[in-house]
């Protein structure tokens, strides 16, 4: 199963926030979130995510900043 590590009796959740993933890897801009089987790229306040996960800068001068999620399982 998809995000989990074990030996066929046990399993545990594997961090994905830990090494490669789709999430922006600047702490200034990304967020990685690990939950069991999966994890949630997010971006601080004042970035706003694409669809490839990396966290652009807006301008709050011409938007109104806002928190945007993106869900990988």
């Amino acid at each position: 199963m998809d995000g989990y590590d074990g030996d066929g009796i046990s399993c545990s959740d594997i961090d994905e926030c830990i090494g490669d993933n789709d999430c922006d890897a600047r702490p200034e801009r990304g967020i990685c979130t690990n939950f069991n089987g999966g994890y949630n790229c997010s971006c601080q306040p004042g970035y706003d995510i694409t669809a490839s996960g990396i966290c652009n800068d807006i301008n709050e001068c011409n938007d109104v900043g806002k928190f945007v999620s993106m869900f990988f399982t």
